[in-house]
């Protein structure tokens, strides 16, 4: 059986027989409003992100398949495509809040992911906040629902400013100090994807098949992401950008080349997409500290040197 998707939290609420409501693309909530008694959710997707408090009450969550537990003073934090499902143990008190990628860049700024990077990050295992720490969350949770039920011409923008400020103070309290690197096997899809499609391209360049370097844009069509969100995936996934990434590639190759083989230094430029010598000894001199003829006398490996 599919796993549903749903691309609002009213429609959701709707599938386990609650009512709930999404205004332009964000929703605040009462936990205990919502789901009320004991129960296991199905299993499910969504095309929002959530942010839960917990202020007190016990379940579980699953996040891809791995179970979480849930208790007083507990934030986790979810953003779109993860499969999910929840059960409440104990009846639980807190906040429920749920907003699009849309709502944000149409009301607080279009580069929001660059000041708030976890949300495009791996998913995170929950955070156990203090009580301080968990209140000033609240209050911002609070602040929101409120601006949510009073219409007024400055309604959005306003709420988006609360809801960022939120999500700064999540980060300070918590992605601040956490890494998702150190999540080990749990490695992303897209960072997957995209280390195998660059592979591929570089292998293409190299093999003649190619003609340029995959750009940003390249790789982003073929994984079919949009270019800002792959950039910020791999950026906060791995602390390295799209391009480094690409650098230290091309770098590997033109070592090999030149360590491994007689072909002249412009013959490996051009095969690496160069079209132009120089152009390709300032970037090397750039990633390695030698120009490629110097680094070919330290490393030449084939018979006769260089």
């Amino acid at each position: 059986m599919a796993i549903p998707t749903y691309d609002s939290l009213s429609s959701f609420a709707a599938s386990v027989g609650h009512a709930a409501e999404d205004q332009a693309g964000v929703s605040v909530r009462r936990f205990e409003q919502l789901h009320p008694k004991p129960m296991v959710s199905p299993s499910f997707r969504t095309g929002y992100f959530s942010l839960v408090l917990i202020e007190s009450g016990r379940g579980r969550y699953w996040l891809d398949g791995t179970e979480h537990a849930t208790k007083p003073y507990t934030v986790y934090f979810t953003n779109p495509g993860h499969v999910k499902a929840f059960a409440i143990d104990e009846p639980v008190r807190g906040w429920i809040l749920t907003f699009t990628e849309r709502f944000l860049k149409a009301y607080s700024h279009a580069d929001v992911f660059g000041t708030l990077p976890f949300l495009l990050a791996e998913s995170a295992p929950p955070f156990y906040a203090d009580a301080d720490t968990y209140r000033a969350l609240a209050s911002l949770a609070e602040q929101i629902a409120r601006e949510v039920e009073r219409p007024s011409s400055v309604q959005h923008p306003l709420v988006a400013a609360l809801l960022v400020a939120l999500l700064l103070r999540f980060r300070e309290a918590f992605w601040d100090d956490y890494d998702p690197r150190d999540e080990g096997n749990r490695a992303s899809g897209i960072v997957q994807a995209f280390h195998r499609e660059l592979e591929a391209r570089v292998r293409a360049l190299v093999g003649g098949d190619a003609t340029f370097a995959p750009s940003l844009t390249d790789l982003a069509d073929a994984l079919a992401l949009h270019p800002n969100y792959l950039a910020t995936v791999i950026k906060a996934k791995t602390g390295q950008t799209v391009g480094t990434w690409t650098s230290r590639k091309l770098v590997a190759e033109a070592q090999g080349m030149l360590a491994g083989s007689r072909a002249p230094v412009k013959q490996v430029a051009h095969r690496l997409g160069f079209s132009e010598l120089t152009a390709f000894s300032r970037f090397f001199k750039r990633e390695t500290g030698q120009t490629p003829t110097a680094f070919r006398r330290a490393h030449a490996s084939y018979p006769g040197g260089c």
